[in-house]
């Protein structure tokens, strides 16, 4: 009661499915992140195997609540 409920894949939930396909598929991915007082950036970069990298970011002010630290990663690396 009162309290939100969310329904949203895990990040170690979507990576532990996609790291095998990514692999044979001889594609990896990473994160950059820039961080300052007020904002975070979360980029993610998807790589292949014969140098062609296709990336997404997502910048939002900061903030410390788990939920949402551990959101924005998940959606980009959907979004790749």
């Amino acid at each position: 009661a009162g309290r939100p409920r969310y329904n949203y894949a895990s990040l170690y939930d979507i990576i532990s499915k996609i790291q095998q396909p990514l692999g044979e598929a001889n594609l990896s991915f990473r994160w950059d992140v820039k961080n300052d007082d007020v904002m975070i950036e979360v980029t993610c970069i998807l790589s292949h195997k014969g140098g062609y990298e296709l990336q997404t970011s997502i910048a939002a002010p900061r903030d410390s609540s788990p939920v949402k630290a551990l959101y924005k990663p998940s959606l980009l690396l959907s979004l790749i």
